[in-house]
């Protein structure tokens, strides 16, 4: 989407923020930080903005949710790890 419109801009793969662009310290002195995700390619993304207190809240659907939950930053799922 272009700023101030709801039309998607000409290449809408090409932009990821709508808005200014937010820095990392600035975000860090927010106390409520809601991120929207999509995709489970974004799981190590989302998780280091978890971990490391940038983002306070997600937004995601069931299967980057499940990675998150069930896979650890190795990339081993939490389960498999518990057969070894």
């Amino acid at each position: 989407m272009t700023e101030g419109s709801s039309t998607p801009a000409a290449n809408s793969k090409d932009v990821r923020n709508i808005g200014e662009p937010v820095s990392a310290p600035l975000l860090a002195g927010m106390r409520t930080v809601l991120a929207v995700a999509y995709g489970e390619e974004q799981a190590d993304a989302v998780r280091s903005a978890l971990n490391g207190g940038l983002v306070s809240g997600l937004i995601t659907h069931q299967s980057l949710a499940r990675r998150l939950l069930f896979t650890g930053s190795d990339g081993v799922r939490s389960t498999d790890a518990k057969r070894r």
